[in-house]
């Protein structure tokens, strides 16, 4: 005989397969959930699901085939594409609330548990001036500068590569936590165009994005060798 425990039998499983101690993580977990910071309207509707799985992820590989990575954006940087982004009918406070959440999704890069975050960009980011010689320079200060951190890999692909994998556009392919040890809780793919986004959740899906960022990673140069240039730039651009 089992005893009965909250009208399950304790040591068994649950219709869905889970031990209680399993089930109760989760239980505890979804009992944390709060409503998130981004639900405030400051972001476009259609991204807000994204920032959601975000939030919940903890390893983002990241391909930008036109910008310098969003994590890794200055305020000003932000500030210059959005405007662009929005045209005619920007508005001051739309702007400057998107400007405001991507700096607040940033706080990830540090803390006691960082997000793991690998981006790769193309060459073509760190000479496409975005709102003014000013704002390059300091943006291109800024990705020196996280390209320190611990949790962060940064590679730039130069032009020299030619073609590669990737050269259809940017895309995120988000990796996240086990929420029961042992058990991962998968991926998913993050693709953005220019009314909205898509999500790819399919095994099959995630694991050819997983593989085609693998390979544009490869074809980057090192993080040290993309730092190198970035500062090469800087000074014969910027600060000569």
């Amino acid at each position: 005989m089992h005893e009965c425990v909250g009208g399950q039998l304790a040591g068994e499983q649950d219709l869905y397969g889970l031990a209680s101690g399993d089930r109760d993580k989760l239980v505890a977990l979804a009992k944390r959930r709060e409503p998130g910071w981004w639900q405030t309207g400051a972001v476009p509707e259609w991204f807000t699901p994204y920032l959601g799985v975000e939030t919940e992820a903890s390893e983002l590989r990241n391909y930008d085939d036109a910008l310098i990575p969003g994590l890794v954006q200055t305020a000003d940087y932000a500030r210059g594409f959005i405007e662009v982004r929005l045209g005619e009918r920007a508005d001051e406070s739309e702007v400057e609330g998107r400007v405001s959440a991507r700096m607040r999704r940033q706080e990830r890069l540090s803390g006691s548990d960082p997000l793991m975050f690998s981006a790769v960009f193309n060459e073509s980011a760190i000479h496409r001036v975005v709102g003014g010689s000013a704002v390059m320079r300091d943006q291109l200060r800024r990705l020196v500068e996280v390209s320190d951190l611990p949790n962060v890999d940064l590679r730039m692909l130069p032009f020299e590569r030619g073609a590669h994998i990737a050269s259809e556009g940017s895309f995120v392919v988000l990796g996240f936590p086990d929420v029961i040890e042992g058990v991962s809780s998968g991926e998913a793919v993050y693709i953005e165009y220019a009314t909205g986004a898509l999500f790819l959740e399919r095994e099959e899906e995630t694991a050819q994005y997983r593989a085609m960022f693998a390979q544009v990673q490869e074809a980057a140069l090192s993080p040290r060798d993309t730092a190198a240039t970035i500062k090469r730039v800087l000074k014969d651009r910027y600060e000569g």
